[in-house]
């Protein structure tokens, strides 16, 4: 799979978890757990998906920090 499917899949599936977070069907703490299972999965630094998150998204780089 090249990084760009990965990309793709680990979207899906955090798009999915968000939708079960918001919805109080998992907590925070499960939410957390399956953002760093799917990271390892589909082997994406968090680092560079932030960034690559940030440039595609065009947002501020300090206002994506702030909750």
């Amino acid at each position: 799979m090249n990084k760009y499917n990965a990309l793709i899949r680990y979207q899906t599936v955090m798009a999915w978890a968000r939708s079960l977070l918001s919805k109080s069907i998992i907590s925070k703490a499960e939410y957390t757990r399956i953002d760093t299972m799917m990271l390892k999965k589909y082997g994406i630094s968090s680092f560079v998906f932030l960034i690559t998150t940030l440039i595609i998204t065009r947002q501020p780089i300090f206002q994506s920090f702030q909750s």
